[in-house]
């Protein structure tokens, strides 16, 4: 059994509200059931973004079969054509995880790429990914922390996903598995309203 959350409009999907943030065109919050798999066909070149969330996933894309799990991302540059497998290796449990495409004017055929990171330093944003095109920051805060995040050069458009917990972002309350796409900003205030709240921020 295959369980999934669009924030932006996918497959059979689709509203005259849910476009596509810029280059971001997909942001799937995923859950597959033990043993359950899923088939994505890319109707375009995309890098893709995986980040479980509890558990782990077997994917593969045109090669051999790779493992992520939760304090990692993988990234996969995808051909469109190209066919994304994901699968749910255990025997009894779900698997949570996100799913991001991001288009690219340029995509180069590196192969995946599997990058841990280490959220035991609580209230500050650690770089999960940085490219000219696509910057992702991820972060875990303790609650009533705050922060201001500030947008790289040259970046103006920013998608914000809380994790777990919950958190006031630019005066929005946003709870647990919400997400806001912000235009034309440089910078952006939060504050973090329960203990152990996880924020994921994307500069698209």
């Amino acid at each position: 059994m295959h369980r999934s959350f669009h924030s932006f409009n996918f497959a059979t999907y689709q509203l005259a509200h849910r476009q596509p943030f810029g280059a971001l065109r997909v942001f799937n919050d995923e859950t597959l059931m033990p043993g359950a798999s899923i088939t994505y066909s890319l109707t375009d070149d995309h890098l893709v973004l995986l980040l479980p969330v509890a558990g782990g996933i077997n994917f593969e894309m045109g090669g051999g079969t790779q493992f992520v799990e939760a304090g990692e991302t993988a990234w996969i540059n995808g051909r469109k054509g190209s066919v994304l497998t994901i699968n749910n290796p255990y025997e009894t449990g779900a698997v949570d995880f996100i799913s991001a495409w991001i288009a690219l004017p340029e995509l180069n055929d590196q192969l995946p790429v599997t990058l841990p990171f280490d959220l035991t330093t609580t209230n500050t944003l650690h770089t999960l990914f940085a490219s000219p095109q696509i910057k992702a920051h991820i972060g875990k805060f303790t609650g009533r922390a705050d922060a201001t995040f500030k947008t790289s050069e040259g970046n103006t458009r920013l998608f914000a996903f809380v994790l777990e917990g919950a958190f006031e972002f630019t005066e929005r309350l946003l709870l647990h598995r919400d997400g806001l796409a912000l235009n034309a900003v440089t910078e952006a205030d939060f504050e973090s309203l329960s203990d152990g709240a996880i924020l994921l921020i994307l500069e698209v």
